[in-house]
């Protein structure tokens, strides 16, 4: 490991005690560049942020404050997808058990992706039980799906190979590039939808 490799991964670590023992208001960029090391710049502890963002350890909230998710109940992990249309969270921290998702709350992701969800406590008829909705994507586990297309008049529908993907991917006629009806094809999705629709 390089000096530098070694100094990155030593200021993650401090960044991450830093938030765990934060209490009151959770700080922004600033707040925690002042509390960690005043010869810190805020371009090097920013930089730190998103890479520990990229890899889930760490969320800027909608209020632009950061936090380790699951102290202000929030939760990262994979998702795995049910063709029924539900879905499990399977947490990246293996000490927590997996979290059931409804089809309401999938909002478009795939088997693979990996997310931040926000815990859900629901009371039924049988007591408590734990759900979660997805907050936000932060890595996609694919973005080409092979399938075998099946033509409409305004295009096509592909119907995946995998199970992953649990509903069949609209292409519209623009778009085919000459593909026939039961053709197999691979196509790239260029546009994820928001809520629970195509995927």
């Amino acid at each position: 490991m390089s000096d530098e490799s070694r100094e990155i991964k030593n200021l993650d670590d401090i960044i991450l005690k830093t938030l765990d023992e934060w209490t009151g208001v959770m700080p922004d960029e600033q707040q925690l560049t002042l509390a960690i090391d005043g010869s810190l710049t805020f371009r090097e502890i920013n930089k730190a942020l998103k890479g520990l963002q990229k890899d889930g350890k760490v969320m800027k909230t909608q209020r632009g404050k950061w936090a380790i998710p699951e102290k202000i109940g929030f939760i990262i992990g994979t998702i795995q997808r049910n063709q029924k249309g539900f879905g499990f969270l399977l947490p990246l921290d293996k000490t927590l058990e997996d979290v059931f998702i409804p089809p309401s709350n999938l909002k478009g992701v795939m088997s693979g992706d990996l997310v931040i969800a926000k815990l859900i406590a629901k009371t039924t008829a049988k007591g408590r039980k734990t759900e979660c909705e997805i907050f936000k994507v932060l890595k996609r586990s694919t973005d080409n799906i092979v399938g075998t297309l099946e033509r409409i008049p305004s295009g096509g529908f592909v119907v995946p190979d995998k199970t992953n993907v649990t509903s069949d991917i609209y292409i519209p006629k623009d778009n085919l590039m000459g593909a026939e009806d039961r053709e197999k094809v691979v196509v790239q999705i260029i546009e994820f939808p928001e809520k629970n629709a195509l995927l």
